[in-house]
């Protein structure tokens, strides 16, 4: 339970801050790797048992994630504007924002109902 509230704290940190490229890009790529990373977890997920292979992919795109989150909090942690700037794309686009955050929470709760595997997933964000 810790690490999904640890989870849901960075999802919602990385949503509401963004970075390379312009803050409207960079929230346009946080919700592009948000997808990616749901993708993989479904995909991983989808028998119940997640093998090596599936385990390095999301692995991968879970460092992804954390690795550009971790640079979007550095590069716009002191700039107001930026942060008008997504709060705005995001006010724009929240019937996405809002589909992608619920997709990516399922995927998340198949991800953790697996029978074997899940000790193969990186989860220490």
């Amino acid at each position: 339970m810790k690490r999904i509230a640890l989870l849901l704290t960075l999802v919602a940190f990385v949503l509401g801050v963004v970075s390379c490229g312009g803050p409207v890009n960079d929230a346009k790529k946080t919700l592009k790797l948000m997808k990616n990373l749901t993708t993989e977890i479904n995909k991983a997920a989808e028998d119940g048992k997640i093998t090596d292979k599936e385990a390095e992919k999301v692995n991968a795109s879970m460092k992804k994630f954390k690795e550009y989150s971790e640079n979007m909090e550095k590069k716009y942690e002191k700039n107001e504007e930026a942060e008008k700037q997504i709060e705005e794309y995001y006010e724009k686009n929240k019937k996405e924002l809002d589909e992608v955050q619920e997709q990516f929470m399922e995927a998340l709760g198949k991800l953790f109902n697996c029978e074997e595997g899940l000790d193969k997933i990186d989860l220490d964000w």
